[in-house]
């Protein structure tokens, strides 16, 4: 490699084709996912050999020839098609697969028996335990149906009863299951973590849900022996310590978060502050712990070693093998997680490369690294853990030479950095600088969001990480030595607690200091990308021009792609999020304006709003809501405008007045008041003006009481008119209230789209109400949970307005529902693409 930045690609041949498979991996699924099917092995087989086949070819005795950069070009095209191969060949279903006995209609199917072995750690968070169950056999009799794949398995009974005890499951139990089989979940909304495909990237074909304890029975216990039952007593051992000499319960949770990788104990809301500020890497298991566990053994084992022998090539051999030894072990205590591997790849070939005294070849150790990994689990290439792991090394290797030279040319500066007490803040202030600067681009990609803050938190928490996490191993050494494991916990302890309290206080401070750029798209990250790149080659001349130009066609680019796309042009967005059993539907205004009326429920496990109105805003870069429409006080409208009032992001609330008395609405009306939100009561006949090209009139409630008898009819209808277009949202208005607007209004109530009452509900949606309000080529928005305990939405209802809408969606089967409007015509969003 150069030493003022990039490196030579002929160097770095494994760099290359890693690379090379890892683009091969992306564009399969790519095309898989536009396809909706995994697309077949032999195309890629067919390019791969070809391509080979060239690339073998030797080069024509001429002493000008372009062969041999044909020859790479070949080498690059058999690795993309080799990464094409691998992802095709895990993404398909043989005959035999678990996944073909998924039943079309899983609601009204009967359970399914599945056979197997249980192939992860179950973990347990909200009364539910979620493992990956390896199937040999289906059906309750004996000998059943062989079948082939991994399930995920998930064990509680539905959200709205109390969680009930599972008999407890090990790794490498013989269990016999009966649930509800069902293809991997779909997104639910476009802001949603889409756990369906990161499953199918995990190997899971299908899931299952057993709802009650009598279904799970153990075939045959898990016995460890050998390996397996050294690895868990090891692991017994570490969490009997924690337990026995960390004195506090949240320093428990951080150490054991920071040892074994299990957040499980960790607050929720301290794992958001991590998130917010850009520290969340710190607890994962990965580089930074293995750097500490595996590297500097083995930097301690040469000076030890050495005093032994003087065999230079006995003293490294003794020390690898040591060193990879004691890694194997860690990685098989924490449980073997993909980050731990990949870090655990990356520490050996470092480690092989340090062995062959070849210090130019870091990033082609990376890069094999990255073949090694690809190899074995070709879907890593999507885990953020994975790219922010192979970003950051890379950024070490790129970057710290590049930040080190302003220093090197001042010799004042040089002097100062080379004294013994600042050298070593020195290095790692640029390390911690060299690998958050190259990991920006991947935390935009994965996240699309850059958490400006961490850029300085990481400074000071990278140190005290380190210092928490070596008073954890010290402690867990000396367990069997109260006198030392003691004083050593208390130490961990005092660590972890300053760590938290450095995370919350930066949450308070810098948390809000970040850019939401996921709507920028991919054009944005690779602009970023281009400017680290820059920053590389920013020593040598030449590279730094290209890599200039590049980055300025990429942000011209970018910028006339946003100019001549269709959002460009004004026009009305109304996304009806799927909240579950409640309503929440966001209003963009063609002005930038925003209005949400409802905020969706809440419950035991959190609210709409966190779970699902926060990220949008967050990912569509939206910063206020002007407007809250809550149309009644009830918990599945009203339920996540607290969070919303908390976050900053609620400019006025509209209401009808009514002082519902319930907690929500109580908490609701308290923290308006706290942080000066005004809270406006409206009756039909009242008006929001927030767009000159939009009319939102208030159709309902009438002079209603203060505290109704029926809340439901006075929920707030809301009528907005854009061009031709109008539409109606009508809360959860039941009958009375629908006779009172028919009566009052007529043929007024025509819409092109109309938000129905009360979720589809038998006491809505009357015939009249009906007849007026669906116009010609309408849609009908249905919002209603999954699967709910009022077996909503009515069937005759669902006919009533098939009968008279063309278009009649159901948040419970399509998910979000995405209408955009040109003044003229409405059109479906198709964003699940």
């Amino acid at each position: 490699m150069r030493p003022d930045g990039l490196p030579d690609l002929r160097t770095v041949p494994a760099l290359v084709v890693a690379l090379g498979l890892a683009a091969g991996i992306v564009i399969a699924d790519a095309l898989a996912h536009a396809s909706g099917s995994p697309l077949p092995v032999w195309p890629w087989a067919a390019v791969a050999a070809a391509a080979a086949l060239t690339a073998l070819v030797p080069e024509p005795p001429r002493l000008v020839s372009l062969a041999r950069l044909g020859r790479m070009a070949a080498l690059v095209i058999a690795a993309v098609a080799l990464g094409g191969l691998l992802a095709a060949r895990d993404a398909a279903r043989p005959p035999g697969s678990v996944a073909h006995l998924v039943p079309l209609d899983d609601a009204r199917a009967p359970d399914t028996v599945l056979h197997g072995t249980v192939a992860s750690r179950p973990r347990s968070r909200a009364g539910r335990t979620r493992f990956a169950l390896v199937t040999d056999r289906a059906g309750g009799t004996a000998p059943g149906v062989a079948v082939t794949g991994t399930v995920e398995v998930t064990l509680g009974g539905p959200s709205w009863e109390p969680p009930v005890p599972f008999p407890p499951l090990r790794v490498g139990d013989r269990v016999r299951l009966t649930g509800r089989l069902a293809a991997l979940p779909a997104r639910r909304n476009p802001s949603d973590f889409d756990y369906g495909r990161w499953l199918a990237r995990q190997g899971r074909v299908a899931t299952l849900r057993v709802y009650e304890p009598q279904s799970v029975r153990i075939v045959v216990p898990a016995h460890p022996a050998g390996f397996g039952a050294a690895t868990a007593a090891a692991r017994q051992r570490v969490e009997t310590a924690i337990a026995r000499y960390i004195p506090s319960a949240d320093g428990q949770a951080l150490h054991t978060a920071l040892v074994l990788g299990d957040r499980l104990a960790l607050e929720p809301e301290v794992e958001e502050a991590f998130r917010r500020t850009g520290l969340t890497h710190l607890l994962a298991v990965s580089g930074l712990h293995i750097l500490l566990v595996g590297m500097l053994l083995y930097g301690l084992l040469a000076g030890v070693l050495r005093r032994l022998t003087r065999r230079r090539v006995a003293v490294d051999a003794v020390r690898a093998v040591v060193t990879l030894g004691v890694l194997v072990v860690y990685a098989a205590v924490t449980g073997g997680s993909a980050s731990v591997v990949r870090a655990v790849v990356m520490a050996a070939a470092l480690i092989a490369a340090d062995l062959a005294q070849r210090s130019s070849s870091a990033m082609n150790a990376l890069g094999l690294a990255m073949l090694v990994v690809l190899a074995m689990r070709p879907a890593q290439v999507f885990d953020a853990g994975f790219l922010l792991s192979f970003s950051a090394v890379a950024g070490l290797v790129l970057l710290v030479p590049v930040l080190q030279r302003p220093i090197d040319r001042r010799p004042r500066l040089r002097r100062l950095a080379e004294r013994p007490g600042v050298r070593g803040l020195v290095t790692s202030a640029l390390a911690t600088v060299a690998a958050s600067l190259a990991t920006l681009p991947v935390l935009l990609a994965v996240f699309g969001r850059l958490p400006l803050g961490g850029l300085v938190l990481n400074l000071p928490a990278i140190p005290l990480t380190s210092l928490t996490f070596s008073a954890s191993l010290a402690t867990v050494a000396f367990a069997d030595i109260p006198a030392l494991a003691a004083p050593l916990g208390r130490s961990a302890d005092v660590l972890a607690r300053a760590l938290l309290a450095l995370t919350e206080r930066g949450d308070a401070w810098l948390g809000a200091l970040a850019y939401d750029g996921a709507t920028t798209g991919a054009l944005w990250t690779l602009v970023l990308a281009a400017l680290v790149v820059t920053l590389a080659a920013w020593p040598r001349r030449r590279l730094r021009a290209g890599a200039l130009a590049a980055t300025l066609v990429l942000v011209c680019g970018t910028v006339w792609a946003g100019a001549l796309s269709r959002d460009a042009d004004p026009h009305l967005d109304v996304l009806f999020f799927d909240v579950g059993q409640g309503d929440a539907a966001l209003v963009r205004l063609p002005g930038g304006k925003s209005v949400l009326i409802d905020t969706g429920p809440s419950d035991d496990r959190g609210d709409a709003a966190t779970r699902t109105i926060l990220p949008h805003l967050r990912q569509m870069g939206i910063d206020r809501i002007d407007a809250v429409v809550v149309s009644h006080p009830h918990r599945d409208h009203e339920g996540g405008l607290p969070t919303l009032l908390r976050a900053g992001r609620v400019h006025t609330v509209v209401h009808n007045g009514d002082n519902f008395d319930s907690d929500v609405h109580r908490t609701v009306v308290r923290v308006a008041d706290s942080l000066a939100v005004p809270m406006r009561a409206v009756r039909a006949g009242d008006r929001l003006d927030l767009d000159p090209s939009v009319t939102l009139d208030i159709l309902a409630p009438a002079d209603t009481l203060a505290h109704p008898s029926e809340t439901n009819d006075a929920s707030v209808v809301v009528r907005l008119r854009y061009g031709r277009t109008t539409w109606i949202f009508l809360g959860d208005a039941q009958l009375p209230s629908e006779a009172r607007l028919v009566a009052r209004y007529g043929s007024l109530l025509g819409s092109s789209v109309v938000k129905v009452g009360h979720h589809g509900s038998r006491t809505s949606s009357s015939p009249a109400l009906v007849a007026l309000a669906a116009m010609p080529g309408c849609h009908a928005v249905v919002s209603v949970a999954e699967r709910n305990v009022y077996r909503l939405p009515n069937p005759e209802v669902i006919r009533r307005w098939r009968s008279a809408c063309p278009s009649v969606h159901e948040t419970a089967s399509s998910g979000a529902v995405w209408l955009r409007s040109d003044g003229l015509t409405v059109e479906e969003i198709a964003w699940w693409r």
